[in-house]
């Protein structure tokens, strides 16, 4: 994976490590420019583009021919810059999803459904070591390398869905198809993405359900047998309860389990957003619902959002699954949520210069949570470095970050459910801090602090990202 680059380098943290700031009191523009910043680009990914024709399976039902330049183009200016198709199913289908993208400047993780694809090769080898799966690949590379060979000829090819959400029986294959794939396609990526802890430990551990292993056994074996680029998982937090919402319990348990791994093997971790109403699942529609996911994410250090899903199913007479409405609707009309998710997009890409100068080293809770969502943390921070105090009228979360230079920023998340509507009166106090540089719903604002005091009134679902200068 690129590393980060450093454009910039005097930023001062609220203990006055870099002294520099010292001299950028005169205004806004001039902290901002002493900041450091990276080049590396945040990952935004529509999961489920527009469908072909007649693609569809009961009982979804089939589509009219939606893989248009004109949905595509909707697609780049919501801010995706990567996609995952999920209903291509012919080799002309994939060139034809390739190029789309392309037109649209957008990069794709294309799911090979074809049988003698190396995905589904992959997917009949659960329990299968290493080197059987690794001769099964080699008796069939020739096939491989000529499909895979073409697919990057486009520009927007970036890699290869191999499996979602495989139990721990599948990891010497993964393992196994990640080197082949390596040695063929050093260039792309070769994505999987992983179960959250409400799965079964059947689904889990496959054979080794009844091992005595626990959740984040099943994220550090991935890792530590397949070596990834970067880390991936789903966590749909919402469940129907009445007019609204419940929060899953393990939702931060589940957050900090791929924080920590990101942390410990130094890879990026992506997480999905839960976007579209289906089985007990309720479907986001409003700015808060969608931005709560995404900066609770953020406060744990993801480096990129993928929203589960874009591009609605038809929804059949009999809708026994609770089918509901993705960002835009069965005919690609777009939502409400499709406005959110872009705003959303559009206030990270206002910091992510920042954001991803920063690495994650912990999350502090605040308030209750409800009683049991804080109690299944297993690293929580009781302080935060260069704070004296904090305080928060509701739930809220601050994710403690640092830089290469050892400087601190800090995520503010208001982690009051969003379906009360309610803003959030967050109090720190720094210790030696006289200003912070705020990011906040799409600015970036430069504030002096009071007594080394900062408050800050954040909205249903938002965070702000914090940075104290002298």
């Amino acid at each position: 994976m690129k590393r980060m680059k450093n454009t910039a380098i005097l930023l001062a943290t609220a203990l006055g490590l870099c002294a520099g700031l010292g001299s950028c009191a005169g205004g806004a523009e001039d902290v901002r420019t002493a900041i450091g910043r990276s080049d590396e680009k945040f990952r935004y990914v529509c999961y489920g583009t527009p469908f072909y024709e007649n693609i569809g399976e009961v009982p979804y039902g089939a589509h009219p021919d939606q893989n248009t330049e004109e949905n595509w183009q909707i697609i780049a200016d919501c801010g995706f810059n990567y996609a995952m198709p999920i209903n291509d199913i012919t080799h002309e289908q994939i060139i034809s999803t390739l190029e789309q993208a392309q037109k649209a400047g957008i990069k794709v993780l294309i799911m090979d459904y074809l049988p003698n694809g190396l995905p589904q090769l992959i997917g009949r080898s659960e329990n299968r070591s290493y080197n059987e799966t690794m001769a099964l690949i080699e008796e069939s590379e020739e096939v491989f390398i000529e499909r895979y060979t073409l697919y990057a000829s486009y520009e927007s090819f970036a890699g290869i869905q191999i499996k979602d959400e495989p139990s721990a029986g599948f990891y010497n294959a993964i393992s196994a198809g990640q080197d082949w794939w390596h040695e063929h396609f050093p260039e792309y990526e070769y994505y999987c993405n992983l179960l959250p802890s409400y799965a079964s430990y059947l689904q889990l551990f496959g054979s080794e359900a009844d091992g005595g292993y626990s959740y984040p056994d099943y994220v550090e074996r991935f890792v530590e047998t397949t070596n990834p680029a970067y880390l991936s998982y789903d966590h749909y937090p919402f469940q129907r309860s009445g007019v609204g919402a419940t929060i899953r319990p393990a939702y931060l348990y589940d957050l900090e389990t791929f924080a920590e791994a990101s942390k410990k093997y130094d890879i990026p971790f992506y997480c999905y957003q839960q976007c579209t109403e289906h089985l007990t699942y309720t479907g986001p529609e409003t700015y808060r619902e969608y931005a709560w996911q995404v900066y609770t994410a953020l406060t744990y250090g993801c480096r990129g959002l993928q929203t589960f899903k874009y591009w609605a199913y038809m929804v059949p007479e009999v809708n026994s699954n609770n089918l509901g409405n993705g960002l835009v609707d069965p005919d690609g009309n777009r939502m409400p949520l499709y406005y959110a998710v872009q705003q959303v997009n559009r206030e990270i890409g206002s910091f992510e210069e920042l954001y991803m100068n920063f690495s994650w080293e912990g999350t502090m809770p605040i308030g209750s949570s409800g009683g049991s969502a804080y109690s299944l943390l297993r690293y929580p921070l009781e302080s935060l470095y260069g704070v004296e105090q904090v305080s928060a009228e509701g739930d809220a979360i601050i994710g403690q970050f640092k830089d290469n230079r050892g400087n601190k920023a800090y995520m503010v998340t208001n982690y009051i459910s969003p379906y009360k509507n309610e803003s959030n009166l967050v109090t720190m106090k720094f210790n030696e801090a006289e200003k912070v540089l705020i990011c906040k719903k799409g600015r970036q604002i430069v504030q002096k602090l009071n007594n080394h005091t900062l408050t800050m009134q954040i909205g249903p679902g938002e965070g702000y990202f914090v940075i104290p200068v002298l």
